[in-house]
């Protein structure tokens, strides 16, 4: 869908911490390929609504060769705002 990004799960949560582990927001900006905080924005910038990840990432039991970053479960959509 438009408006839903695929990422890993370690960019929205901190493997294992539950509630605990969600990052403050997420912001999404389309071909900026320098700095985000930069004026390079040609596509503008998303904020997040909602952002989900699998269980087995959440609570820490995923099958991971090193852990919170190389795991079979390291994946999360989030789902954007429509642009301001």
């Amino acid at each position: 869908k438009k408006s839903v990004v695929v990422t890993a799960a370690h960019c929205v949560h901190n493997f294992g911490q539950g509630a605990a582990g969600w990052v403050d927001e997420v912001r999404f900006y389309p071909a900026n390929v320098t700095n985000p905080f930069s004026a390079a924005q040609p596509y503008g910038v998303f904020q997040a609504v909602s952002w989900r990840i699998p269980t087995p990432y959440y609570n820490g039991t995923d099958t991971c060769a090193q852990a919170g970053v190389v795991c079979n479960n390291d994946i999360a959509t989030v789902t954007l705002a429509a642009r301001a």
